[in-house]
């Protein structure tokens, strides 16, 4: 587990975010098949809100899984009266979700997954955002974007390093010639490479935090952080009338009018 700190505590009661709205395209144009999945839990246990962008490879069940399975291992690990900070706790059931893919008989599928995890410690509203892979978790604050994850791809110095200390090697920028992300959960025939460990950041929530996106790279390969960002605040600003889910999906069919070819699943929470 890497941690990123942007600013520990036991959780208590949060406000509930304000709002949230979901887009996804499968994209048919470029992609035979759904791959991506999602899941928003407002609710996850009272004063707690989990969100979470699944985007499978090799196929859907690995993602499949993840989504039916990761908030219950988070709700899991948070209901306990174990002293585990906060981060011990989302990078237990990033593993533990792994497991249950490779319990489940998933050794070929994998997904990269994105969380954003919101909840109130010691009366400061706190966002816990956690991915493994390339899906991405973006904050608007004060006008400007906020990356919150890094994006994990055998390119990256410290992946390259960790992947051929492993015996593995990096090919044509991916993991064995294969994989072109280094991080996942699933992909069990390359898990001692693939490793399903998150990276997370903390960040104390103000009131210049105005939304996050959370989203797989089917956004993010063709639209930048602030791009998206300034895009979602321009239209909350100028399109009066227009809800959250108008927004989201404006932002989804910009993704789409500039060239993306893949899935795409956003989702954009109000804070």
């Amino acid at each position: 587990m890497v941690v990123m700190d942007i600013v520990s505590h036991q959780h208590a009661l949060a406000p509930a975010v304000r709002n949230f709205a979901v887009f996804t395209e499968a994209n048919s144009a470029h992609r035979q098949t759904m791959e991506d999945t999602h899941r928003t839990e407002p609710h996850l246990m009272p004063g707690v809100a989990f969100f979470a962008v699944f985007d499978g490879h090799g196929g859907a069940e690995a993602a499949d899984c993840a989504s039916e399975n990761m908030h219950k291992h988070l709700a899991a690990r948070l209901g306990t009266s174990s002293p585990d900070s906060v981060q011990k706790r989302i990078c237990d059931c990033y593993l533990d979700t792994d497991k249950t893919i490779k319990d489940a008989g998933i050794q070929v599928a994998g997904c990269t997954v994105a969380t954003a995890l919101v909840l109130t410690e010691d009366g400061q509203r706190m966002l816990y955002a956690a991915n493994a892979g390339d899906s991405r978790v973006v904050l608007m604050r004060g006008g400007q974007a906020i990356r919150l994850t890094v994006d994990h791809n055998p390119a990256l110095r410290s992946e390259y390093e960790r992947i051929t200390g492993a015996g593995g090697c990096v090919a044509f920028n991916r993991v064995n010639g294969i994989l072109a992300v280094s991080r996942s959960l699933g992909d069990h025939m390359m898990k001692e490479l693939v490793v399903a460990n998150p990276e997370i950041s903390r960040a104390a929530l103000c009131p210049l935090d105005h939304f996050l996106i959370i989203a797989c790279d089917g956004l993010w390969d063709v639209v930048e952080d602030q791009e998206a960002c300034d895009f979602v605040s321009q239209m909350a600003t100028h399109v009066p009338t227009a809800s959250i889910s108008d927004i989201c999906t404006a932002l989804g069919r910009l993704a789409l009018t500039k060239g993306s070819r893949d899935n795409i699943t956003i989702v954009l929470v109000w804070l």
